[in-house]
């Protein structure tokens, strides 16, 4: 898997046809690294393996250098699509993508290209939300906190956004 220059094995968000899902990746990567030995600094530790990554005791995968970067683009679906075609650099790092479709907070207001796109703020909390299951540990409380209030920023947005064109048109011109 490629790094970056940092040491960060980088994953780039692509439903590409090479493209895993993020779900299994994360959920495996935790039932193998459930196996490992607990050193010293009590963080896991893979004995002989130059791709292992830090995962402290309660499973968490670390937050230090050797973690890992998740590459996402923004824009509009054209805007994305243009910098994706003038970056053929970022097809050399795993590509990953969501298991299951979800349908767009948006969605009652703005259809997305597909049913299953949702905004990048929708991608970023579900990422993160993947990235931090079945974690107990207080880091990752405060991802989760944070997912949530993303989410419930853009639903009270969509609220607002609903009740003035619900008053626009009740109005009198």
């Amino acid at each position: 898997m490629e790094e970056n220059k940092e040491g960060r094995k980088v994953l780039f968000l692509y439903p590409g046809k090479d493209a895993i899902s993020l779900e299994r990746f994360f959920t495996e990567l935790r039932d193998e690294e459930e196996t490992k030995e607990v050193n010293i600094d009590d963080s896991y530790s893979a004995t002989n393996s130059k791709n292992s990554i830090p995962v402290q005791k309660d499973g968490n995968i670390s937050n230090n250098k050797n973690g890992y970067l998740l590459i996402l683009v923004d824009g509009t679906w054209p805007q994305a699509h243009g910098i994706i075609s003038h970056s053929p650099s970022l097809f050399k790092f795993q590509q990953v993508m969501f298991d299951t479709p979800t349908t767009s907070i948006f969605h009652s207001i703005r259809r997305e290209p597909a049913i299953h796109c949702t905004s990048t703020l929708e991608t970023i909390s579900r990422a993160i939300r993947i990235v931090n299951n079945g974690s107990g540990e207080s880091s990752c409380n405060e991802a989760m906190y944070a997912a949530d209030a993303m989410e419930d920023a853009l639903r009270r947005m969509v609220e607002i956004q609903q009740q003035f064109a619900l008053d626009f048109k009740t109005s009198d011109p």
